[in-house]
């Protein structure tokens, strides 16, 4: 592919969460399908951005082992939070038109490893990850 459009590269199956969803739910939904951020959406907007370091780092306040994460979730306080409560209200965006050479110094200026792909009409399309340039730097096809 020799586009360097951000629509050519960003994830468009896209799985999120509610704000009132616990951590515990989206700790799992990140765990069952391997990702390391979801996308918060309500009422059909984009609200918030969680990573699974916002959930980590909640975890790790508790007095319990760090080094069990899964456990804590389940056991300790943690499961009682809502994903509102830590998630990163109002994320950078991108535009699906944007190149990746331009997503790319969004997120440097922004330190974020993702970015919601928002288009015109303000709809959510996707995200775009670091992994998604580095495919694309690598020249490696996109979905992969």
């Amino acid at each position: 592919m020799s586009s360097d459009l951000v629509r050519d590269w960003m994830t468009t199956s896209l799985i999120t969460i509610c704000p009132d969803d616990t951590v515990r739910e989206a700790y799992y939904l990140m765990k069952d399908h391997f990702l390391r951020r979801l996308l918060v959406v309500e009422g059909g907007n984009l609200v918030g951005v969680l990573s699974l370091s916002d959930v980590q780092a909640l975890v790790s306040r508790e007095p319990l082992d760090p080094f069990h994460l899964g456990f804590s979730i389940v056991t300790g306080e943690s499961h009682k939070h809502k994903v509102r409560e830590i998630m990163q209200a109002m994320p950078v965006t991108v535009a699906p038109d944007a190149t990746i050479k331009e997503a790319a110094r969004i997120m440097l200026d922004n330190q974020v490893q993702a970015l919601p792909v928002i288009s015109k009409e303000g709809q959510l399309v996707g995200i775009l990850t670091d992994s998604d340039i580095f495919r694309q730097v690598c020249g490696v096809a996109a979905g992969l």
